[in-house]
């Protein structure tokens, strides 16, 4: 996992929906970033979105990444000889 992702997705959603989710989308926002212990350390996996409502938190939507891994990439490309898309059979 790529912490640093998780860290632009956090600060990301600080500047749209905290500093301007009144005017973004019509309501306002908090956000806290979800840790996870991976080898005992706190890595940050995600965040937390609450919406809110005269003060009161409405609903509360997380954004969390999965723990499975991938260790070969797959690349899907078009075929020069047919029109179709191979790796999407």
């Amino acid at each position: 996992m790529r912490d640093d992702l998780a860290d632009q997705i956090n600060r990301w959603a600080l500047i749209e929906c905290v500093n301007d989710g009144q005017r973004n989308f019509g309501l306002p926002m908090s956000v806290e970033p979800i840790f996870i212990d991976v080898n005992g350390d706190a890595v940050m996996w995600g965040i937390s979105v609450s919406i809110k409502r005269s003060g009161e938190t409405v609903h509360t939507l997380a954004f969390r990444f999965d723990q499975e891994s991938i260790d070969e990439a797959t690349y899907i490309d078009y075929d020069d000889e047919v029109s179709r898309c191979p790796g999407l059979d």
